[in-house]
């Protein structure tokens, strides 16, 4: 199975983007990674789901028994993980140079 791997294309700074994230959306997990880390997120039986990136496309994207791994580019970018069913609540990982 190929996940679905969706740009989003942002005007405003990645820090920004982040609060605008919380502000809007039920966080259910938000973690911060190192460029060039991973990152699973846990996958439910007959659920869809969407990937959404913002900044630089991830690594590398794969399902495996162990849930969507995902390894983070060298540059920064923001995650953003959402099953269909459950539009408004989303987890977020993230990785930003200061």
């Amino acid at each position: 199975m190929e996940p679905r791997l969706v740009p989003i294309i942002q005007d405003m700074g990645p820090k920004k983007y982040l609060k605008y994230l919380v502000e809007v959306f039920q966080v259910t997990r938000l973690e911060k990674l190192t460029p060039g880390g991973e990152v699973i997120f846990k996958l439910l039986p007959n659920q869809d789901f969407t990937l959404y990136y913002v900044g630089e496309r991830p690594e590398k994207v794969l399902v495996d028994e162990r849930g969507l791994r995902v390894l983070m580019p060298l540059r920064w970018s923001i995650l953003i993980f959402k099953y269909e069913n459950n539009p408004t609540n989303v987890e977020v990982a993230y990785s930003i140079n200061n």
